[in-house]
């Protein structure tokens, strides 16, 4: 016998939904307190007294005093088994009927395609979405398409994931693994806290706004992560000592001087390779010239947040003054490395564009993920006006892009 329940004690949920196999960060119990504006439901089916499928409903208001229900990146349920399909979307439809929502948008975390970045072309859809996308539409439910870009959707179709191993390092690709060697050599390291490095986390964020002209979030927004994931939620720095640096970078140049005078007309081979090595400390040096008498100078930061298996990277901001340095590569690779350590298994890079070819893409295909696509959206109208709304704010959202593209 199946049963259906809205208030499932957040505990039970999160024991369910941090375990189950399309489990994610927006589906956890704790989402609706950094999602304030939203009002949640902990909403279930259980089968013989046990919990088989869940979903975090978030109720939220629209134009014209109206409200829709949202499940990001659910339900989290068994999506070949017809009945509990069915008979969860039913009932999902009724308590959105009840709360007076004219639809309930869902896009599940099941892959339609998964590949890696070099296999796009010839990827082929996957058994589970196939069944998914057929069960969800038997059940009723109205799928709004495959769309490629990352706005056309809620949540981002295309999703970068690393499968985190041992030895990861070594499957990062050659290049990206000399990155990472750079940040060595120019002696960044990286700091890991909580609300004691709020501050500096911010700054970078705010630097980053300034340079592409975007809004993100603000301080109170992180902090709310803080507050709510505590010891799952992690600041990360970028940091650089540029007066021991500059002092240790000097004396290394000093030294390698005063042997090329010893050995200069005795071993011309050894005398080059030390003509390249002053040169390169030279530049190491000359990058922090300006910055010579501090002794802790932040280059980038990022927020990092784990849940059940898999930890998201969430926010990232650089001053792009110290981008030759790689900061972020070596954030992301200390990132991955803990969380390996701790026993996780899949570290989540965010949503990338469909096409493959944005910047942000290529940034994250330094660190050898599979590329998720997912199975899409999906409506369960449950009044009327629906359509209605729906051709409106269709209409409303073309004529908004329109604008946005006249002005660029």
């Amino acid at each position: 016998m199946l049963v259906f329940s809205s208030k499932i004690d957040i505990k039970e949920y999160d024991e369910f939904a941090s375990t189950h196999a399309y489990s994610t960060l927006l589906q956890s119990g704790a989402w609706p307190k950094i999602k304030k504006n939203w009002k949640p439901f902990y909403t279930g089916v259980y089968k013989d007294n046990q919990l088989v499928a869940t979903a975090l409903v978030l109720i939220r208001g629209l134009p014209m005093r109206l409200k829709f229900a949202y499940i990001p990146r659910g339900p989290l349920m068994d999506y070949s088994n017809q009945e509990v399909v069915s008979f969860f979307l039913e009932n999902l439809k009724d308590l959105a009927k009840q709360q007076k929502c004219l639809f309930v948008r869902m896009d599940p975390a099941v892959c339609y395609k998964r590949y890696s970045f070099s296999e796009k072309e010839s990827a082929q859809p996957l058994e589970e979405g196939l069944i998914a996308i057929n069960t969800l539409i038997k059940s009723k439910a109205k799928h709004l398409g495959l769309p490629l870009k990352m706005h056309d959707s809620f949540q981002p179709r295309f999703v970068a994931i690393t499968t985190l191993k041992e030895n990861l390092f070594k499957t990062f690709s050659s290049r990206t693994q000399q990155s990472i060697n750079y940040t060595n050599r120019r002696k960044v390291t990286i700091e890991q806290g909580s609300y004691n490095l709020l501050d500096d986390f911010v700054s970078m964020i705010e630097k980053t706004e300034d340079r592409k002209n975007i809004n993100l979030r603000d301080k109170e927004y992180f902090t709310l992560f803080l507050d709510n994931y505590n010891e799952n939620a992690k600041i990360y720095l970028a940091v650089i000592n540029p007066k021991e640096n500059y002092e240790t970078f000097s004396k290394e140049i000093e030294s390698r001087q005063n042997e090329l005078e010893r050995i200069l007309a005795k071993s011309p081979k050894k005398a080059r390779q030390l003509e390249e090595q002053i040169a390169s400390f030279v530049k190491l040096r000359d990058e922090i010239v300006d910055q010579k008498d501090q002794t802790r100078v932040v280059i980038a930061s990022l927020l990092a947040v784990s849940y059940g298996q898999i930890v998201e990277l969430l926010y990232a901001g650089t001053d792009i003054k110290y981008s030759r340095f790689y900061p972020q590569e070596a954030i992301y690779a200390t990132v991955m490395d803990q969380a390996q350590q701790n026993g996780l298994t899949f570290c989540t890079m965010g949503g990338i564009e469909g096409s493959l070819e944005d910047g942000l893409t290529q940034f994250k295909t330094k660190f050898n993920p599979l590329i998720n696509e997912y199975i899409g959206e999906f409506d369960v109208p449950t009044s009327i006006l629906y359509k209605g709304f729906m051709a409106t704010w269709n209409l409303r959202t073309t004529l908004k892009e329109r604008k946005k593209q006249k002005k660029s």
